[in-house]
């Protein structure tokens, strides 16, 4: 019968250490080394396995509002991922884009819009007036539009009266080889939140 000094009863093979420190100490000693790259990495207690990070590509990423383009002949068309809008903050209540029906299907009015660089796709929230409820849509806002006055509005009247507010998804930008990309800048779902803006009472939008 082999000694007990190498078998697994004893595998520091009768080695007398002083204490519990000293043997976690021995058995990383005599633990091989493992690069941190293979997704395991060795402990006195045994291996830990580490799953492998890998960098998500934003281009082939899936999100509500991810607005993305096509071409005919050079002229560019936007199509939007359309997300989810609730009515409030602590609501499960949605509301409903306004519809039109194009070559017998019902979409979002705004989509499929046209678009060219500098141009902004955006949501337009307009206010329930004269017994007529809130309206929801995609629209287009044009170049020069100043990206430092999101809440862009929709003024008649005097003096002014705000009815629309608009809620910005993406630019679209103008790449090196002359050709038109996105500039994405909502990814999540949206609550309708009232706020105010230059001491105006405004209703837009906020990540749900």
């Amino acid at each position: 019968m082999p000694s007990k000094k190498y078998n697994g009863n004893s595998p520091l093979q009768g080695l007398r250490l002083g204490s519990f420190a000293d043997v976690e100490l021995e058995v990383a000693k005599r633990s091989p080394r493992q690069a941190l790259t293979t997704g395991i990495i060795q402990t006195p207690s045994g291996a830990i396995h580490t799953p492998k990070r890998r960098r998500r590509s934003k281009a082939g990423t899936t999100h509500p509002w991810r607005v993305s383009l096509s071409s005919d002949a050079g002229n560019y068309t936007a199509r939007i991922l359309e997300g989810r809008i609730f009515d409030g903050l602590l609501s499960v209540n949605e509301i409903a884009f306004d519809t039109q029906v194009v070559d017998g299907v019902a979409q979002a009015v705004g989509q499929n819009s046209p678009v060219d660089v500098n141009d902004v796709v955006c949501i337009k929230y307009t206010y329930a007036a004269d017994g007529n409820p809130a309206t929801i849509k995609f629209t287009v806002q044009p170049a020069g539009v100043d990206f430092a006055d999101w809440e862009a509005t929709e003024e008649t009247g005097d003096p002014a009266v705000v009815t629309a507010t608009f809620y910005p998804l993406a630019k679209i930008v103008d790449k090196d080889d002359s050709t038109l990309e996105v500039q994405q800048m909502a990814t999540s779902h949206l609550v309708v939140v009232p706020i105010c803006y230059n001491g105006q009472d405004l209703t837009t939008f906020t990540p749900h």
